[in-house]
C-alpha cells in the first residue's frame, strides 16, 4: 500500500542563519513519501544558494520558486498552491522537525477520513539573544504546552467541539501551535481559502479555526518539532511593535462577522466582542464582564466612543 504524499512547504526570506538546519531536519525524516517546495520572498542573503544546494543533494523531489513579495500569507499560500501532495506540511526557516514528525502526524491523519488538521507538541528553542527578553519570558510561561489550554482534548474529535470550548480564548488564544507543528489535508486547506493575507500575526489561528469547522482534529501527544525564538524572528519583532492588540481586534471582528460564531460559547463571544471593540487584554469575568463587552461592541458598531 502506497503512502500518501506530503508536500513540505518552506517559505523563506533572508533565512541563512538557520535554514540549513531546518532543511537538514527534512532530510532526517523517517517518512519516505514527501516532496519539498521552497518559496523565497526576495531574500538578499545566501538563502537562495542554501536552497539550491539542498535541492541538488536531497533524496526528496525539490522545487524552488521565487515569489513576488506581497504579504506574509501570500508566500505561504503560493507554496501551498504549488503543492501536489495529499497533505501540507509547513516548515518555517527557523524551525526544525524531529525525525518521526511526518510519520507520526500522517499516521494520525490517516486514522480517520474526516481529519482536516493534525498537531503535536513542540519544544521551544531560545537563542541566546532572546533568552532573557520580555517576549521570551512570556513564551516560557504561556506557550510551553499550548494544548493544555483546551478543556477536553482527545486523540481525535470533531473540530467544532474545540471551537465550542468555553476556554477557547482563555489565556493564550492559539492552543494548537505554529504552522511548523501541524499537518493539514490539502483539499480542505484549499476549500477553506488558505491563509488570510489581511492578517499578519494571527494568520495561523484564523486558518485553524476554519479547518476545525471543516472536519476532525487529531492530536499527537509527543514533541515532534522545535520552534526557535530569536531577536530577529518576525513574531518577536511584531510583538515588540505593539501589533498584537491591533491584530487581535482585526481577528475578533472577522470572527464576529463569520459563520464560525455559531460554534462559539458565550465566554468566547464575550472575549471577541471585547477585543473587537479595541479593548486590550481579557474581558472582565462574570456577568459584568459580559455586559461591558456587549456595551463596547455596540458602541463600536454605532461609531460611538
Amino acid at each position: 500500500m502506497s503512502l500518501p504524499l506530503v508536500s513540505i512547504c518552506v517559505p523563506t526570506f533572508n533565512g541563512e542563519a538557520y535554514l540549513t538546519e531546518a532543511l537538514a531536519s527534512i532530510e532526517a525524516q523517517d517518512y519516505p513519501s514527501a516532496e519539498v517546495i521552497i518559496s523565497d520572498d526576495g531574500s538578499l542573503d545566501r538563502t537562495w544558494a542554501i536552497a539550491e544546494d539542498f535541492a541538488a543533494r536531497t533524496r526528496f523531489p525539490c522545487r524552488i520558486f521565487r515569489h513576488q513579495p506581497d504579504t506574509l500569507a501570500g508566500n505561504w499560500n503560493f507554496a501551498a498552491q504549488a503543492a501536489r501532495g495529499e497533505y501540507l506540511k509547513f516548515l518555517f526557516q527557523d524551525d526544525v522537525l524531529y525525525p518521526r514528525h511526518l510519520s507520526r502526524l500522517v499516521s494520525a491523519a490517516e486514522s480517520a477520513p474526516m481529519v482536516s488538521l493534525v498537531f503535536g507538541r513542540r519544544d521551544i528553542l531560545f537563542m541566546q539573544d532572546a533568552a532573557c527578553s520580555e517576549v521570551a519570558l512570556r513564551m516560557k510561561t504561556d506557550c510551553a504546552e499550548l494544548h493544555r489550554g483546551f478543556s477536553q482534548l482527545r486523540v481525535i474529535q470533531p473540530g467544532h467541539e474545540l471551537l465550542a470550548d468555553p476556554r477557547l480564548l482563555a489565556a493564550g488564544w492559539n492552543k494548537i501551535g505554529e504552522p511548523s507543528s501541524v499537518l493539514i489535508r490539502r483539499n480542505v486547506f484549499l476549500s477553506a481559502g488558505g491563509f488570510d493575507p489581511e492578517l499578519r500575526q494571527l494568520i495561523d489561528l484564523d486558518l485553524y479555526f476554519r479547518l476545525m469547522a471543516e472536519g476532525q482534529v487529531a492530536f499527537v501527544d509527543e514533541s515532534l518539532s522545535a520552534f526557535r525564538v530569536h531577536d530577529a524572528q518576525l513574531s518577536v519583532v511584531q510583538s515588540k511593535s505593539g501589533l498584537g492588540e491591533r491584530e487581535e481586534a482585526l481577528f475578533a471582528r472577522k470572527m464576529m462577522d463569520s459563520g464560525l460564531r455559531r460554534f462559539f460559547a458565550g465566554s468566547t463571544m464575550s472575549q471577541l466582542a471585547w477585543s473587537a471593540a479595541g479593548k486590550p487584554g481579557r474581558v472582565p469575568r462574570g456577568i459584568r464582564g459580559k455586559r461591558l463587552a456587549l456595551k463596547a461592541w455596540l458602541k463600536r458598531c454605532l461609531g460611538l466612543r
